[in-house]
């Protein structure tokens, strides 16, 4: 009985609370006269005066608890702000009749009012413990009710949090206040010893990252959160090796960078993905200043269907530019591309443009048609062993491809062109690699003859990108392995596509005329060590679950790439992650350029592009090692490679990253 009637006093709607105020309000005058009197015959006696004193009571505090809102409330849930609308509205109703009985009633002598001057103040404090008392109650069994229900579902899913700062408190706390979450938080991790045995939201720090296996045994837990969002790939990574042996389902928040907001809530939480674990520092860039750059201009972009092409328009349309002209040569993608931002970003003008950047005359016309004011240029074929079977498309996409594009946006004012390289134009050893090398050379004599801030962007492999090994070795782990890598000492730099594209736009408000720029990405990493933290991610052991087979090197690749070359001078530029290279022996602005090497001259942009098109082009069509010898006296570091292919089933993207 006791249990049905709690229950319904924690159903109870404001229509259940008015009926019960009416109820108590009819009453109240009764019990306080008798209260006051004590004596039933006196009581009968001013009953007309009681009825007088009630119906005036209960005129006077339905129009006062209505004024104050006591009907608007979920008492269920109420909170010190609830209790002081109940305070405030009980007193001031008990003042407003005071006044209007004892001061104002006496002055109709016909109307009777015998009823004693102390019965308006008990009534007062019977209306403040039964109208205030109904709705605690309703209150405090909701909480009760909510305890139990929270304790039976917490016995779903027992988590601990990694990180006892404020990302792990926000986590904690949405987790506590909501039962539905189907988590129940046992404690905290955190290598602060300061906050050892301290209680946070209820919720212990119950030791250091060397206690994980301990307490995870000692309290059965079942899931692992990791609410660092600043913490480097390494701190991951030495975090995921004590996690490992222990096979418990680990989901983590993703990086500062990731998350739009300081408010950290349990729908950000994701599973862990190789990004997680670079073994450096993320790279943030400013981009208030791009922001400041790009609002209300005309941006194009080569390349927007590709991955790395894309998330730049992404990142684009957040500076609200005025238009943005999606180049590229397929169709699909470029239309995919345009359907996302049309619908995100309904105020910017998007252009379609199915063109091929080696057309002079549909380029031209492009740039007339739409005048962009920046030009972030990304088309390019980039895949290794592919390009070494068709060199002659290399060099007409990737050099005099960009060679079109920087004439065209000259011609129409093009106030910045940023052109997307790679670590691989470094030492090359690659016919792609040569010719992204080329492509820097002709952006840079272009910048220096015409005194135009005209840059390129040098990084490494992009993670995620399309054909990059992470989803390559991923299916390769799906489908029960082998995972299989070129050569066991194979590094690479890594980088996210977030952050490749923040360097981009970074880079284009630095100014730099005919500068190369390279972000800082630490130090490279062994490609091994990315199959094993795959496979690891994916709860399997190398070599137990998934074997990994080393194939031997293909033409074009290098075990190690680098991101500097001999007679490159490089600096840290305004933004400390992001280095200036200036090559020694193309300085200087306001003057025609000229190459002297080998005994061949090579005067202003003019000329390289005449030689690249009547000497390097014929001579790629010829052969890899015509093409080689051709381009020698521009690119005397080019190393052709030499070793035939094995004829293993190698990767077929590791090298062809974009980028």
């Amino acid at each position: 009985m006791t249990k049905s009637i709690a229950s319904y006093i924690a159903r109870m709607r404001n229509r259940h609370f008015l009926l019960f105020d009416i109820i108590v309000m009819a009453i109240v005058p009764v019990l306080a006269l008798i209260l006051r009197l004590d004596n039933a015959i006196l009581v009968q006696q001013s009953f007309p005066s009681l009825v007088v004193y009630t119906v005036a009571a209960m005129a006077v505090k339905l129009v006062v608890y209505h004024r104050f809102g006591m009907y608007k409330h979920l008492w269920q849930y109420a909170s010190i702000e609830e209790v002081s609308v109940i305070l405030v509205a009980v007193f001031t109703a008990g003042i407003i009749f005071n006044v209007f009985y004892l001061l104002l009633l006496p002055l109709f002598p016909t109307i009777p009012h015998t009823i004693p001057r102390s019965v308006p103040a008990i009534d007062l404090m019977l209306s403040l413990a039964l109208h205030g008392g109904i709705r605690l109650a309703s209150r405090i069994y909701t909480t009760q009710l909510n305890k139990i229900e929270k304790k039976a579902r917490s016995e779903g899913s027992r988590v601990l949090i990694i990180g006892a700062g404020n990302s792990g408190s926000m986590i904690a706390r949405e987790i506590v206040r909501d039962p539905g979450s189907g988590l129940h938080p046992i404690g905290f991790i955190d290598d602060d010893p300061k906050k050892r045995s301290l209680l946070i939201h209820g919720l212990p720090v119950l030791g250091t990252r060397a206690d994980i296996p301990n307490v995870c045994r000692e309290h059965g837990v079942e899931q692992i959160l990791i609410a660092m969002p600043s913490a480097s790939g390494r701190t991951i990574q030495a975090v995921l090796k004590i996690i490992e042996p222990l096979k418990i389902k680990t989901r983590t928040l993703p990086g500062v960078s990731e998350l739009l907001t300081e408010s950290v809530s349990l729908r950000h939480l994701r599973e862990i993905r190789i990004e997680d674990l670079l073994r450096r520092d993320p790279v943030n860039t400013d981009m208030a200043s791009v922001q400041a750059m790009l609002c209300g201009k005309r941006v194009l972009v080569t390349g927007a269907g590709g991955s790395i092409g894309s998330e730049l328009c992404r990142h684009i349309a957040q500076c609200q530019p005025a238009e943005i002209c999606l180049l590229g040569h397929g169709e699909n993608s470029i239309h995919a591309v345009h359907r996302e931002l049309r619908k995100k970003y309904p105020d910017i003008r998007f252009h379609r443009v199915i063109a091929d950047i080696r057309d002079d005359a549909r380029m031209g016309a492009v740039f007339e048609t739409y005048r962009p004011d920046f030009v972030y240029h990304t088309a390019a074929h980039k895949h290794v062993p592919l390009m070494e079977e068709n060199a002659v498309d290399a060099v007409t996409n990737n050099i005099l491809g960009t060679t079109t594009l920087l004439r065209n946006a000259h011609r129409c004012g093009v106030g910045s062109f940023t052109l997307i390289s790679t670590d691989k134009a470094v030492q090359p050893r690659s016919v792609m690699g040569a010719t992204k090398r080329l492509a820097e050379i002709a952006l840079q004599i272009f910048a220096r003859q015409y005194d135009v801030p005209y840059s390129a962007v040098r990084f490494g492999n992009v993670l995620g990108s399309r054909g990059s090994v992470v989803p390559l070795f991923m299916e390769q782990i799906a489908a029960g392995g082998p995972v299989t890598i070129t050569d066991r000492n194979m590094r690479r730099y890594f980088m996210t596509i977030h952050e490749s594209v923040q360097l981009v736009l970074q880079a284009s408000t630095l100014g730099g005329k005919g500068d190369i720029y390279v972000l800082d990405m630490g130090e490279p990493i062994l490609v091994l060590d990315l199959a094993f933290d795959l496979i690891a991610l994916s709860g399997m052991t190398p070599y137990k679950d998934i074997q990994i087979e080393f194939t031997g090197l293909r033409p074009g690749e290098k075990l190690v790439e680098q991101l500097f070359r001999e007679g490159e001078v490089f600096s840290r530029s305004r933004h400390e992650k992001i280095f200036t290279v200036i090559d020694k022996e193309l300085n200087g602005s306001g003057s025609v350029p000229v190459i002297r090497r080998d005994g061949l001259e090579i005067a202003g942009f003019e000329g390289f592009e005449h030689f690249i098109r009547r000497t390097v082009l014929p001579a790629a069509a010829e052969s890899p090692l015509r093409f080689a010898e051709t381009i020698r006296p521009l690119v005397p570091e080019f190393q052709p490679f030499e070793q035939e292919p094995t004829g293993a089933c190698a990767p077929e993207d590791l090298d062809s990253l974009e980028g």
